[in-house]
C-alpha cells in the first residue's frame, strides 16, 4: 500500500474535514488511471481502516489483480463497480447501496466501466 500523509484528527478516534478539503487533500491518494483514494479513518493504526475511491468513469485497477492479506468489503455510494474475484469465472457489477466483502488473500480487480463516476467506501482490516 502506498504511503498517506496523515493530517491532524479531532481524537484518536475521529477524524473531520476542519476548514473545508485541505485535511482531505492531505489525506488523498492518486492511483492514477482515473482512481483516487482518500483516507477517511483517523489513522490506519487500528485493527481496520476505512477508505473512500473515486472511479472515473473507464477507471479499472488494471489487468494486475490486487492481492491483499487482509479482508475487504465494500459500500458503493454512488455510481457502479465492476469487480472480477479470483476463482469466479464471471465478474459482478455492483451499484449504489450495493455491498461487497472480499476474503484475504485472494486476488481481484475492479473497474467503472459506467458513463458517471463511482464513490466506493472501502473498509480493510
Amino acid at each position: 500500500m502506498k504511503n498517506f500523509t496523515f493530517a491532524p484528527c479531532v481524537r484518536e478516534y475521529a477524524a473531520r474535514a476542519a476548514g473545508g478539503h485541505e485535511v482531505w487533500r492531505a489525506r488523498t491518494l492518486d492511483y492514477g488511471g482515473g482512481i483516487t483514494v482518500v483516507l477517511v479513518s483517523p489513522s490506519m493504526s487500528s485493527g481496520f481502516s476505512m477508505l473512500e475511491s473515486q472511479l472515473d468513469p473507464g477507471a479499472t485497477s488494471r489487468e494486475r489483480p490486487v492481492d491483499d492479506s487482509g479482508e475487504q468489503g465494500g459500500f458503493v455510494l454512488e455510481g457502479k463497480l465492476t469487480i472480477w474475484l479470483e476463482g469466479n469465472e464471471e465478474p459482478v457489477t455492483q451499484r449504489a447501496n450495493d455491498s461487497f466483502q472480499l476474503p484475504a488473500r485472494r486476488r481481484f480487480r475492479y473497474a467503472n466501466f459506467a458513463d458517471a463516476p463511482a464513490r466506493v467506501l472501502w473498509d480493510f482490516t
